[in-house]
């Protein structure tokens, strides 16, 4: 493992030069986000830093020659997670993602970060994700200081200029 990281990775293409190429996949990881900047440059996309342990897995399998009829599931986790933008003052913390997901369904079981004292979470679902028209269905809630948003993400001042409080529970 780089760095106390686990990535595992695996799969089988078969007839690859045929009409008919059946695979299969499966990937797993362990991954913990300070270390990313070790091997990729995140600073050539704008990102301060990164953190958070980030553990997902998943496989799938299907023919090359129809992805919209590939069968896949996998989860998604992250805790303790924050970032910073280096254009901007304060970080992105505290973000948590439980989710989980098929080609029919994904389930956001939590999804939530705070910054500068804003918060913001959801949860729900969206059935037939690789459709033209997913379902959503969805509940989210928000407690922001909209002028506080250029301080954690870059927002050009001269393009858009915020002010005042955005509450809302919605579902």
């Amino acid at each position: 493992p780089a760095s106390g990281n686990t990535l595992e990775a695996s799969g089988t293409l078969e007839a690859p030069f045929e009409e008919v190429s059946p695979f299969t996949f499966r990937f797993s990881g362990d991954v913990d986000l300070a270390t990313i900047s070790r091997f990729y440059p995140l600073d050539e996309v704008g990102i301060e830093s990164l953190t958070g342990q980030l553990a997902t897995q998943g496989e799938g399998s299907g023919i090359m020659q129809t992805p919209e009829e590939v069968r896949f599931s996998g989860f998604l986790n992250l805790q303790n997670g924050a970032l910073k933008y280096a254009d901007v003052g304060r970080p992105i913390e505290q973000i948590e993602a439980d989710i989980e997901g098929t080609q029919d369904l994904v389930t956001i079981r939590s999804l939530s970060l705070s910054a500068a004292g804003n918060r913001m979470s959801a949860s729900g679902s969206v059935r037939n994700p690789m459709s033209e028209l997913p379902e959503f269905d969805m509940r989210a809630d928000a407690d922001l200081d909209l002028a506080s948003l250029p301080e954690f993400y870059p927002i050009d001042q001269d393009t858009l200029s915020l002010s005042g409080r955005f509450t809302a529970e919605a579902h």
